[in-house]
């Protein structure tokens, strides 16, 4: 089964506009993980909103397994080597 890969369109929206939504780039599970993931290291409850008292909490990069894997999937990397060339 092939790879969908960016259209024209988006091509030229990312060297437009320097970002392209590209849904379906990886699985709904990845997501989910990655998020509970971020709301664990954030200290703050994501179904309480008063436990958000901040205008903004930063955390560090993450290697974890969700977000090595949802940057790997083979829709991603058709993207990737649209934009900038193959196996770059």
């Amino acid at each position: 089964m092939p790879v969908p890969t960016l259209t024209d369109e988006q091509t030229e929206r990312f060297v437009e506009e320097g970002f392209v939504r590209l849904d379906g780039a990886f699985p709904r599970e990845l997501a989910d993980a990655g998020r509970a993931l971020l709301w664990r290291e954030t200290g703050l409850d994501p179904d309480d909103p008063t436990t958000w008292t901040q205008p903004v909490v930063r955390l560090g990069g993450y290697a974890d397994e969700p977000f090595r894997l949802a940057v790997n999937t083979p829709v991603l990397h058709a993207a990737f080597d649209r934009l900038v060339g193959v196996g770059r």
